[in-house]
């Protein structure tokens, strides 16, 4: 995944936003954006806060069964070969090219989740040209007024990076002084 940058790109807006990922003990969401980029407001790895810039082409960008996955994930860790790290990593990423998308390679489109859709055990999935990424939540959906204030409150915090957190332990950036 590339590096995060702090800043947002100037030029995005509420009409960017297609959904954020909350997760469990999670200070604030992650907010995804119509060009397969997003923005990671708080996490416990102090480098992967901020923005990420669309990472290439995505091959499959949805919520998934969370079981499922990790079923995958663990019979090709017990398959022989798939001892060392990268080996694990390179038989896990064919699996989700070959189960999440089709042989032609073609980009599929970022969009949001299914209104209305259940979310209960399912994880979004990331899957580009270049790398893949479960998160810890589903996708969800957030009306226009949460986008617009989502966007506002991005750009009212400083872009020094605080923490971690006494409770969640996550790094994030802090409220400006004048807001």
């Amino acid at each position: 995944m590339p590096a995060a940058r702090l800043d947002l790109p100037s030029n995005y807006t509420a009409v960017h936003v297609i959904g954020v990922t909350r997760g469990a003990n999670k200070m604030r969401p992650t907010i995804y954006f119509a060009t397969g980029s997003h923005f990671t407001q708080s996490h416990r790895k102090q480098d992967n806060i901020g923005y990420h810039p669309p990472p290439g082409r995505h091959l499959f960008f949805g919520n998934v069964d969370a079981a499922a996955l990790d079923k995958m994930r663990k019979a090709l860790a017990g398959e022989p070969g798939n001892s060392d790290r990268r080996a694990f990593g390179l038989a896990y990423y064919r699996s989700l090219i070959t189960t999440y998308t089709d042989d032609s390679g073609r980009a599929c489109d970022v969009g949001p989740p299914l209104l209305g859709q259940n979310r209960d055990g399912l994880v979004l999935l990331e899957v580009t040209t270049e790398w893949s990424h479960r998160s810890r939540a589903s996708l969800e959906p957030v009306s226009y007024q949460e986008s617009v204030s989502l966007i506002r409150d991005l750009r009212s915090r400083t872009i020094t990076k605080h923490g971690p957190h006494r409770t969640t332990r996550e790094y994030y950036f802090a409220d400006s002084p004048d807001s």
